[in-house]
């Protein structure tokens, strides 16, 4: 305690609430220097005498006694009558599920003025806190995963608030947002899985960060979006109903980090934007409709680490452009019509793919030896494709087969993959660092199965089913644990 107070004394002499954006960032508990008096002055006869009874825990506790004293407490009025100067109130769950209930009267005043709020995994709905209407001072309201349905009334847009964020996902919330909201500078908004319909909104230009997938979105993108909020680093519109082509206007968001339209209904050649726009690391295009070739610009991205163009309409062969996003760690072009070779400068140029997904084309030819390049390979799906000739025994180079993932590759594994097992369609999300997958069906593959192949000792999934091997069955397939 005493270490922290003296770290949080420098830090504030060198830059003011240094030391509390630090705490925030990692998720840390904040420890006030100066607390209110009713914080540390309870005498015993207070606590006995405080409804609801006050609940003790051990320094090391079980869990299931957590579980059980959150689920017995149910937040109500009592709790905030004395916080008069209370200015942040943050209560949070790691876990989605919710066992902590807040139950407050629809006509509660509350005694103070929040600027922050923040509750995660706390039943506060069904219907959108009325208590909230007081609190005119708020430039942070996280809402996530409150149970809150129905639509959000007209005086929390009427509150004239400047939001630093507004995180209101995973709840029942319908109807239409309002494009008169007004956000502070680097602003960050997360309204996803919700049922909110109608045009997307358009914000103020202090946007940096906008998640609205899941919802009901639909018609075009803004053709000004790019315009309208050009500070944007990371915009997420996936799983919606928006159509159209996408706007030109979205050059111009020259900081932008992730991109993930995917899961739309949108149509028009992919534009040849992409020089503008240097820092991309995440372009989520998949499901839609997009026609014609991969622009040549996209080779511009040097930084680019996923790229997703799956299930479109997307044709011709593989730009050699894109030999120069040396970075890529997954690639996912599948269920297009590409044709042509499979490229050897794919496994020249790509050394750190950890994902090559190239399944239901139109791709002909050999499997190139280069492939086999790919040591950190973990997914490799050439399925329902023409390609043909032996499997190259080099594939036992493969060595992504053979190790288990970091904790460092487990984070870098980021989106959905759907993959064939068996013949069940099966998507992986969370869980998609727990693949090990090998899947060279439906094409016209011919010889022996190569013994090398055994050699992949934590391959999850081999398919080479709708071929034409011949041979014998290796012994060592059993080494495939």
């Amino acid at each position: 305690m005493i270490v922290l107070l003296i770290a949080k004394s420098v830090g504030d002499c060198i830059n003011p609430s240094i030391y509390e954006i630090i705490l925030h960032l990692k998720g840390l508990p904040f420890l006030d220097a100066n607390p209110e008096p009713w914080m540390r002055n309870f005498t015993a006869g207070e606590l006995a005498d405080v409804k609801p009874q006050v609940v003790t825990l051990r320094g090391v506790e079980k869990a299931a006694r957590i579980v059980d004293v959150m689920r017995k407490q149910h937040a109500q009025e009592a709790h905030f009558a004395n916080l008069s100067s209370l200015k942040q109130l943050s209560i949070t769950k790691s876990s989605p599920n919710v066992s902590l209930v807040f139950n407050i009267s629809s006509d509660w005043a509350p005694p103070f003025k929040l600027t922050y709020i923040n509750r995660r995994s706390c039943q506060l709905g069904p219907k959108f806190p009325t208590w909230l209407r007081t609190q005119n001072e708020l430039t942070t309201v996280v809402l996530n995963n409150a149970g809150i349905s129905g639509t959000i009334p007209d005086w929390l847009w009427q509150l004239d608030l400047q939001l630093s964020e507004l995180h209101i996902a995973y709840n029942q919330l319908s109807g239409r947002v309002p494009n008169s909201l007004v956000f502070s500078y680097l602003a960050n908004v997360d309204l996803s899985s919700n049922l909110f319909d109608g045009p997307l909104p358009l914000w103020s230009s202090n946007v940096s960060t906008l998640y609205l997938r899941d919802n009901l979105f639909s018609g075009p993108i803004p053709p000004n979006i790019g315009e309208a909020m050009p500070i944007l680093t990371d915009l997420d519109i996936s799983w919606n109903s928006l159509n159209g082509s996408i706007p030109l206007s979205m050059g111009n968001l020259q900081a932008l980090m992730t991109l993930v339209i995917s899961n739309n209904h949108l149509s028009g050649e992919i534009p040849q934007f992409w020089n503008k726009m240097p820092s991309l690391y995440i372009v989520d295009m998949s499901n839609n409709s997009l026609p014609g070739t991969i622009p040549r610009s996209l080779g511009s991205l040097m930084t680019l680490r996923f790229l997703v163009l799956s299930n479109n309409n997307l044709s011709g062969e593989l730009p050699s452009h894109l030999q120069n996003c040396s970075a890529l760690e997954s690639l996912d072009l599948g269920d297009n019509k590409f044709s042509g070779n499979i490229p050897s400068w794919i496994g020249e140029s790509m050394p750190s793919l950890l994902i090559l997904a190239l399944r239901s084309n139109f791709f002909s030819g050999n499997i190139p030896s280069e492939i086999c390049a790919l040591s950190a390979l973990h997914i490799l799906d050439l399925s329902h494709d023409n390609v043909s000739g032996f499997i190259p025994p080099c594939f036992r180079n493969l060595s992504g087969f053979k190790s288990e993932l970091s904790d460092d590759d487990i984070a870098r594994y980021e989106g959905r993959l759907n993959l064939d097992s068996k013949g069940r369609a099966i998507e992986y999300y969370h869980s998609l660092y727990l693949v090990n997958s090998l899947d060279l069906s439906y094409n016209n593959l011919s010889g022996e199965i190569p013994i090398e192949l055994t050699s992949l000792l934590k391959l999850g999934t081999l398919n080479l089913s709708s071929n034409n091997l011949g041979g014998t069955i290796p012994e060592k397939i059993g080494n495939l644990q």
